[in-house]
Protein backbone atom coordinates (compact mmCIF):
# COMPACT_ATOMS: atom_id res chain seq x y z
CA UNK A 1 0.00 0.00 0.00
CA UNK A 2 1.14 3.43 -0.45
CA UNK A 3 0.67 5.82 2.27
CA UNK A 4 1.72 9.46 2.53
CA UNK A 5 1.44 11.29 5.60
CA UNK A 6 1.30 15.35 6.55
CA UNK A 7 4.04 17.43 7.75
CA UNK A 8 3.48 16.82 11.48
CA UNK A 9 3.54 13.44 10.75
CA UNK A 10 5.99 12.85 7.80
CA UNK A 11 8.29 10.31 9.67
CA UNK A 12 5.43 7.99 10.82
CA UNK A 13 5.07 4.44 9.52
CA UNK A 14 1.89 2.84 8.64
CA UNK A 15 2.25 -1.18 7.94
CA UNK A 16 -0.59 -2.66 5.21
CA UNK A 17 -2.65 -3.53 7.67
CA UNK A 18 -2.59 0.01 8.67
CA UNK A 19 -1.32 -1.04 12.01
CA UNK A 20 1.83 1.34 13.18
CA UNK A 21 5.11 -0.35 12.81
CA UNK A 22 7.36 0.05 15.68
CA UNK A 23 10.92 1.60 15.02
CA UNK A 24 14.32 0.28 16.50
CA UNK A 25 17.96 0.98 15.88
CA UNK A 26 20.36 -0.30 14.57
CA UNK A 27 22.80 -0.77 18.29
CA UNK A 28 19.22 -0.77 20.50
CA UNK A 29 17.37 -3.48 21.25
CA UNK A 30 14.33 -1.37 22.33
CA UNK A 31 11.20 -0.06 20.35
CA UNK A 32 10.10 3.27 19.73
CA UNK A 33 6.72 4.10 18.84
CA UNK A 34 7.49 6.72 16.43
CA UNK A 35 10.65 7.38 14.23
CA UNK A 36 10.89 10.85 15.76
CA UNK A 37 11.48 9.06 19.26
CA UNK A 38 14.36 6.35 17.37
CA UNK A 39 15.84 9.51 15.41
CA UNK A 40 16.15 11.68 18.55
CA UNK A 41 17.80 8.26 20.32
CA UNK A 42 20.14 8.15 17.68
CA UNK A 43 21.29 11.89 17.20
CA UNK A 44 21.55 12.10 20.80
CA UNK A 45 24.13 8.63 20.83
CA UNK A 46 26.10 10.38 17.59
CA UNK A 47 26.26 13.78 19.93
CA UNK A 48 27.77 11.88 22.77
CA UNK A 49 29.99 10.00 20.90
CA UNK A 50 31.13 13.21 19.14
CA UNK A 51 31.72 14.91 22.99
CA UNK A 52 33.82 11.53 23.91
CA UNK A 53 35.96 12.08 21.12
CA UNK A 54 36.69 15.25 21.77
CA UNK A 55 34.56 17.24 19.23
CA UNK A 56 33.40 20.59 21.20
CA UNK A 57 31.42 21.45 17.83
CA UNK A 58 29.04 19.02 17.17
CA UNK A 59 27.00 20.80 14.78
CA UNK A 60 29.94 20.13 12.11
CA UNK A 61 29.85 16.46 13.22
CA UNK A 62 27.33 16.08 9.88
CA UNK A 63 29.27 17.32 7.88
CA UNK A 64 32.31 15.10 8.36
CA UNK A 65 30.58 12.24 8.67
CA UNK A 66 28.96 13.26 4.81
CA UNK A 67 32.34 13.06 3.43
CA UNK A 68 33.73 10.15 5.08
CA UNK A 69 33.18 8.26 1.61
CA UNK A 70 35.75 10.81 0.79
CA UNK A 71 38.41 10.48 3.46
CA UNK A 72 39.48 6.83 2.58
CA UNK A 73 41.55 5.57 0.24
CA UNK A 74 39.90 2.02 -0.95
CA UNK A 75 42.37 0.20 -3.37
CA UNK A 76 42.04 -3.35 -3.54
CA UNK A 77 44.74 -4.15 -5.57
CA UNK A 78 47.70 -5.93 -4.83
CA UNK A 79 45.66 -8.32 -2.39
CA UNK A 80 45.33 -12.26 -2.57
CA UNK A 81 42.06 -13.04 -4.62
CA UNK A 82 40.20 -14.22 -1.22
CA UNK A 83 41.08 -11.27 0.89
CA UNK A 84 40.50 -8.94 -1.62
CA UNK A 85 37.09 -10.24 -1.92
CA UNK A 86 36.61 -10.40 1.85
CA UNK A 87 37.76 -6.50 1.92
CA UNK A 88 35.14 -5.41 -1.06
CA UNK A 89 32.59 -6.99 1.06
CA UNK A 90 33.54 -5.49 3.97
CA UNK A 91 34.26 -1.75 1.95
CA UNK A 92 30.39 -2.03 1.22
CA UNK A 93 28.70 -3.14 4.45
CA UNK A 94 30.74 -0.12 5.87
CA UNK A 95 29.99 2.86 3.19
CA UNK A 96 26.43 1.33 2.77
CA UNK A 97 25.68 1.16 6.45
CA UNK A 98 27.26 5.33 6.18
CA UNK A 99 24.76 5.84 3.41
CA UNK A 100 22.07 4.71 5.70
CA UNK A 101 23.45 6.55 8.41
CA UNK A 102 23.68 10.03 6.41
CA UNK A 103 20.37 9.56 5.24
CA UNK A 104 21.27 9.52 2.06
CA UNK A 105 20.04 7.14 0.53
CA UNK A 106 17.18 9.24 -1.72
CA UNK A 107 20.72 10.62 -3.01
CA UNK A 108 22.20 7.12 -4.19
CA UNK A 109 18.92 6.50 -5.46
CA UNK A 110 19.17 9.23 -7.68
CA UNK A 111 22.02 8.85 -8.97
CA UNK A 112 21.64 5.12 -9.79
CA UNK A 113 18.32 6.39 -11.95
CA UNK A 114 20.72 9.07 -13.68
CA UNK A 115 23.76 6.37 -15.05
CA UNK A 116 22.82 5.08 -18.69
CA UNK A 117 25.23 2.90 -19.25
CA UNK A 118 25.80 0.28 -16.65
CA UNK A 119 23.55 -2.79 -15.89
CA UNK A 120 25.61 -3.49 -13.02
CA UNK A 121 24.12 -4.17 -9.14
CA UNK A 122 24.46 -1.22 -6.98
CA UNK A 123 26.89 -2.98 -5.30
CA UNK A 124 29.38 -2.60 -7.83
CA UNK A 125 28.21 0.67 -8.95
CA UNK A 126 29.43 1.77 -5.52
CA UNK A 127 32.71 -0.04 -5.06
CA UNK A 128 33.67 1.26 -8.82
CA UNK A 129 32.91 4.23 -7.91
CA UNK A 130 34.79 4.65 -4.30
CA UNK A 131 37.52 2.90 -5.88
CA UNK A 132 37.81 5.83 -9.00
CA UNK A 133 37.29 8.47 -6.63
CA UNK A 134 40.71 6.89 -4.91
CA UNK A 135 42.62 6.25 -8.15
CA UNK A 136 41.97 10.23 -9.36
CA UNK A 137 43.07 11.34 -6.16
CA UNK A 138 46.24 9.09 -5.52
CA UNK A 139 47.12 10.03 -9.45
CA UNK A 140 46.72 13.99 -9.20
CA UNK A 141 43.35 13.88 -11.11
CA UNK A 142 40.16 15.99 -11.50
CA UNK A 143 37.55 14.44 -8.93
CA UNK A 144 34.01 15.53 -9.31
CA UNK A 145 32.30 17.15 -6.40
CA UNK A 146 31.01 13.96 -4.95
CA UNK A 147 30.47 10.32 -4.51
CA UNK A 148 27.11 10.79 -6.48
CA UNK A 149 28.55 12.62 -9.62
CA UNK A 150 31.04 10.08 -9.95
CA UNK A 151 28.22 7.04 -10.08
CA UNK A 152 26.37 9.01 -12.93
CA UNK A 153 29.54 9.53 -14.97
CA UNK A 154 30.81 6.02 -14.13
CA UNK A 155 31.77 3.65 -17.60
CA UNK A 156 33.78 0.76 -16.61
CA UNK A 157 34.26 -2.09 -18.68
CA UNK A 158 36.77 -5.09 -18.60
CA UNK A 159 40.28 -4.87 -20.69
CA UNK A 160 38.88 -7.36 -23.28
CA UNK A 161 35.38 -5.04 -23.67
CA UNK A 162 37.14 -2.31 -24.55
CA UNK A 163 39.07 -4.05 -26.94
CA UNK A 164 35.66 -4.30 -28.49
CA UNK A 165 34.55 -0.84 -28.19
CA UNK A 166 37.76 0.02 -29.97
CA UNK A 167 39.65 1.48 -26.89
CA UNK A 168 42.41 -0.13 -24.64
CA UNK A 169 43.17 0.19 -21.70
CA UNK A 170 46.85 2.87 -21.58
CA UNK A 171 49.96 1.41 -20.19
CA UNK A 172 50.82 2.77 -16.86
CA UNK A 173 47.42 3.60 -16.01
CA UNK A 174 45.96 0.53 -15.31
CA UNK A 175 45.15 0.37 -12.06
CA UNK A 176 42.29 -2.27 -11.91
CA UNK A 177 38.99 -1.20 -10.44
CA UNK A 178 37.44 -4.77 -9.02
CA UNK A 179 33.62 -5.21 -9.01
CA UNK A 180 32.23 -8.83 -8.01
CA UNK A 181 31.19 -12.10 -9.74
CA UNK A 182 29.19 -14.46 -8.84
CA UNK A 183 30.29 -18.22 -8.06
CA UNK A 184 27.66 -20.53 -9.88
CA UNK A 185 27.07 -23.76 -10.33
CA UNK A 186 24.05 -25.66 -11.89
CA UNK A 187 21.86 -28.65 -9.99
CA UNK A 188 19.39 -30.32 -11.69
CA UNK A 189 15.60 -29.63 -10.56
CA UNK A 190 13.63 -32.65 -8.73
CA UNK A 191 9.81 -33.26 -7.57
CA UNK A 192 8.25 -34.05 -4.56
CA UNK A 193 9.41 -37.75 -5.54
CA UNK A 194 12.71 -37.26 -6.42
CA UNK A 195 12.36 -37.53 -10.12
CA UNK A 196 14.35 -35.52 -12.39
CA UNK A 197 12.18 -32.94 -14.05
CA UNK A 198 12.35 -32.49 -18.13
CA UNK A 199 11.21 -29.33 -20.06
CA UNK A 200 9.24 -29.29 -23.59
CA UNK A 201 12.61 -30.65 -25.06
CA UNK A 202 13.37 -33.78 -23.25
CA UNK A 203 16.48 -32.11 -21.52
CA UNK A 204 16.66 -31.81 -17.98
CA UNK A 205 15.66 -28.68 -16.21
CA UNK A 206 18.36 -27.27 -14.44
CA UNK A 207 18.70 -24.30 -11.86
CA UNK A 208 22.07 -22.24 -11.24
CA UNK A 209 22.78 -21.15 -7.40
CA UNK A 210 25.46 -19.22 -6.38
CA UNK A 211 28.23 -20.27 -3.83
CA UNK A 212 30.73 -17.49 -3.34
CA UNK A 213 32.11 -14.81 -4.87
CA UNK A 214 34.96 -13.64 -6.80
CA UNK A 215 36.97 -10.19 -8.16
CA UNK A 216 37.19 -8.77 -11.35
CA UNK A 217 39.16 -6.36 -12.91
CA UNK A 218 37.33 -3.76 -15.15
CA UNK A 219 38.69 -0.07 -16.20
CA UNK A 220 37.03 3.59 -16.35
CA UNK A 221 36.74 4.55 -19.37
CA UNK A 222 39.17 7.72 -18.29
CA UNK A 223 42.14 4.98 -17.85
CA UNK A 224 41.89 4.09 -21.89
CA UNK A 225 42.14 5.61 -25.16
CA UNK A 226 41.08 4.76 -28.69
CA UNK A 227 37.60 5.41 -30.56
CA UNK A 228 35.61 7.94 -28.76
CA UNK A 229 32.64 6.71 -26.26
CA UNK A 230 29.72 8.82 -25.30
CA UNK A 231 30.76 10.15 -21.41
CA UNK A 232 26.96 10.17 -20.19
CA UNK A 233 24.39 9.35 -23.14
CA UNK A 234 21.44 9.63 -21.00
CA UNK A 235 19.77 12.91 -20.95
CA UNK A 236 17.86 13.76 -17.94
CA UNK A 237 14.77 14.73 -18.07
CA UNK A 238 14.10 18.45 -15.97
CA UNK A 239 12.38 18.28 -12.76
CA UNK A 240 9.31 19.42 -12.61
CA UNK A 241 6.66 18.92 -10.72
CA UNK A 242 3.87 17.97 -13.19
CA UNK A 243 4.27 14.32 -15.39
CA UNK A 244 3.69 13.76 -19.03
CA UNK A 245 0.35 11.08 -19.28
CA UNK A 246 2.67 9.41 -21.63
CA UNK A 247 4.67 8.16 -18.48
CA UNK A 248 2.05 7.47 -16.41
CA UNK A 249 0.62 5.51 -19.72
CA UNK A 250 3.89 3.50 -19.90
CA UNK A 251 3.80 2.70 -16.35
CA UNK A 252 -0.12 1.80 -16.69
CA UNK A 253 1.04 -0.59 -19.70
CA UNK A 254 3.68 -2.69 -17.70
CA UNK A 255 1.21 -2.87 -14.67
CA UNK A 256 -1.04 -4.74 -17.48
CA UNK A 257 2.05 -6.45 -18.66
CA UNK A 258 1.62 -8.44 -15.10
CA UNK A 259 -1.77 -9.10 -15.25
CA UNK A 260 -3.20 -6.18 -13.46
CA UNK A 261 -5.41 -3.65 -14.40
CA UNK A 262 -5.50 0.17 -13.06
CA UNK A 263 -9.05 1.03 -11.17
CA UNK A 264 -9.36 4.89 -9.91
CA UNK A 265 -11.65 4.57 -7.04
CA UNK A 266 -11.70 6.66 -4.03
CA UNK A 267 -10.21 5.01 -0.86
CA UNK A 268 -10.03 5.41 2.97
CA UNK A 269 -7.88 8.07 2.67
CA UNK A 270 -7.81 12.04 3.42
CA UNK A 271 -6.59 13.22 0.20
CA UNK A 272 -6.46 17.19 0.88
CA UNK A 273 -3.92 16.23 3.48
CA UNK A 274 -2.41 13.77 1.94
CA UNK A 275 -2.78 10.89 4.79
CA UNK A 276 -4.45 7.49 5.16
CA UNK A 277 -4.17 4.51 2.25
CA UNK A 278 -3.73 6.56 -1.40
CA UNK A 279 -3.73 3.61 -3.42
CA UNK A 280 -3.24 -0.37 -3.19
CA UNK A 281 -3.11 -3.37 -4.82
CA UNK A 282 -5.26 -6.37 -4.42
CA UNK A 283 -3.39 -9.72 -5.71
CA UNK A 284 -6.66 -11.39 -5.67
CA UNK A 285 -8.72 -9.23 -7.91
CA UNK A 286 -5.49 -8.43 -9.96
CA UNK A 287 -6.46 -4.18 -9.16
CA UNK A 288 -4.48 -1.29 -8.67
CA UNK A 289 -6.65 1.58 -7.06
CA UNK A 290 -5.44 4.83 -6.74
CA UNK A 291 -7.87 8.10 -5.53
CA UNK A 292 -8.99 9.68 -8.11
CA UNK A 293 -8.64 13.08 -5.78
CA UNK A 294 -5.29 13.24 -5.58
CA UNK A 295 -3.48 15.66 -7.96
CA UNK A 296 -1.76 13.61 -11.28
CA UNK A 297 1.44 13.60 -10.14
CA UNK A 298 0.29 12.36 -7.00
CA UNK A 299 -1.16 9.47 -8.95
CA UNK A 300 1.86 8.81 -10.66
CA UNK A 301 3.25 8.33 -7.08
CA UNK A 302 1.11 6.13 -6.19
CA UNK A 303 0.73 4.16 -9.26
CA UNK A 304 4.72 3.43 -9.31
CA UNK A 305 4.96 2.65 -5.83
CA UNK A 306 2.26 0.13 -6.15
CA UNK A 307 4.07 -0.97 -9.52
CA UNK A 308 7.37 -1.57 -7.41
CA UNK A 309 5.25 -4.03 -5.19
CA UNK A 310 4.49 -5.63 -8.29
CA UNK A 311 7.65 -5.60 -10.36
CA UNK A 312 9.25 -6.79 -7.26
CA UNK A 313 7.17 -9.75 -7.00
CA UNK A 314 5.73 -8.85 -3.19
CA UNK A 315 2.45 -10.04 -4.37
CA UNK A 316 3.40 -13.11 -5.65
CA UNK A 317 4.21 -13.95 -1.82
CA UNK A 318 2.33 -15.60 0.81
CA UNK A 319 0.61 -12.37 2.86
CA UNK A 320 1.59 -13.77 5.99
CA UNK A 321 5.39 -13.94 4.35
CA UNK A 322 4.63 -10.33 3.26
CA UNK A 323 3.48 -8.81 6.84
CA UNK A 324 6.21 -10.37 8.12
CA UNK A 325 9.25 -8.79 6.31
CA UNK A 326 6.88 -5.54 5.14
CA UNK A 327 9.38 -2.99 5.78
CA UNK A 328 11.67 -3.97 3.51
CA UNK A 329 9.38 -4.96 0.88
CA UNK A 330 8.09 -0.99 1.13
CA UNK A 331 11.23 0.22 1.32
CA UNK A 332 12.01 -2.06 -1.73
CA UNK A 333 9.13 -0.73 -3.86
CA UNK A 334 9.28 2.79 -2.46
CA UNK A 335 13.00 2.90 -3.67
CA UNK A 336 11.63 1.14 -7.02
CA UNK A 337 8.82 3.93 -7.20
CA UNK A 338 11.29 6.28 -6.58
CA UNK A 339 13.57 6.23 -8.97
CA UNK A 340 10.58 5.54 -11.74
CA UNK A 341 9.90 9.02 -11.05
CA UNK A 342 13.47 9.98 -10.99
CA UNK A 343 13.96 8.98 -14.24
CA UNK A 344 10.86 10.60 -15.57
CA UNK A 345 12.09 14.04 -14.54
CA UNK A 346 8.92 13.94 -11.69
CA UNK A 347 11.45 15.33 -8.81
CA UNK A 348 9.51 12.82 -5.77
CA UNK A 349 10.23 14.04 -2.46
CA UNK A 350 12.68 11.52 -0.42
CA UNK A 351 10.17 8.77 1.44
CA UNK A 352 10.02 7.89 4.69
CA UNK A 353 10.81 4.65 3.94
CA UNK A 354 14.24 6.05 3.39
CA UNK A 355 14.73 6.93 6.82
CA UNK A 356 17.72 5.81 8.84
CA UNK A 357 15.16 4.90 11.39
CA UNK A 358 12.58 2.72 9.17
CA UNK A 359 15.75 1.21 7.56
CA UNK A 360 17.18 0.11 10.92
CA UNK A 361 14.19 -1.58 11.84
CA UNK A 362 13.85 -3.88 9.22
CA UNK A 363 17.65 -4.49 8.72
CA UNK A 364 18.50 -4.55 12.42
CA UNK A 365 21.83 -3.53 11.20
CA UNK A 366 22.47 -6.03 9.16
CA UNK A 367 24.03 -4.42 5.94
CA UNK A 368 24.01 -6.99 4.48
CA UNK A 369 20.33 -7.11 4.14
CA UNK A 370 20.27 -3.17 2.90
CA UNK A 371 23.09 -4.09 -0.02
CA UNK A 372 20.98 -7.09 -1.05
CA UNK A 373 17.54 -4.61 -0.90
CA UNK A 374 19.18 -2.02 -3.09
CA UNK A 375 20.97 -4.47 -5.21
CA UNK A 376 17.34 -5.78 -6.30
CA UNK A 377 15.90 -2.69 -6.94
CA UNK A 378 18.43 -1.40 -9.08
CA UNK A 379 18.35 -4.60 -11.22
CA UNK A 380 14.36 -4.34 -11.26
CA UNK A 381 14.79 -1.14 -12.51
CA UNK A 382 17.38 -1.82 -15.41
CA UNK A 383 15.05 -4.70 -16.28
CA UNK A 384 11.95 -1.68 -16.51
CA UNK A 385 13.95 0.78 -18.23
CA UNK A 386 14.98 -1.78 -21.17
CA UNK A 387 10.73 -1.99 -21.13
CA UNK A 388 9.68 1.39 -21.00
CA UNK A 389 12.29 3.14 -23.32
CA UNK A 390 12.83 5.90 -21.28
CA UNK A 391 16.34 7.39 -22.70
Amino acid sequence: MYHINDKDESKRCYAKSMERCRFYRADDPRHYETAEEAQQAAEERIRKKALKEGHGNTNSLSKRTMNKHDDRDINFAGMERDERTRQMQETLDREVEQLVKDGRLAKFLDAMSKNGVQRWSANNILLAALQLRSYRKRNGLPVTNNLFDTINELDACGAKQWNERGRKVISGKGSALYILAPLQRKYPVKDAQGNQLMDENGQPVMQRYTYGWRSVAVFDVSQTEGEPVPQNPLQMKPVTTKIKSQYVDDMKNVVQSYGYKVVHAETASDPERLKGTLGATNPTTKEVTIDPRLSEAQQAAVLAHELGHIAMGHLDEDMQEYVKHRGIKETEAEALGYMLLQRAGLGPKEGAAFSAPYVAGWSKGDMSMVRTALNKVTSRFGKLMDILKWD
